[in-house]
């Protein structure tokens, strides 16, 4: 659940971390 928290959270603004941060 985290992990798809963090892909619509920051893929609002920083999708790059998102990317960082999911993987």
């Amino acid at each position: 659940v985290q992990a798809r928290v963090l892909d619509l959270r920051p893929a609002e603004g920083d999708p790059v971390r998102a990317t960082g941060r999911a993987s």
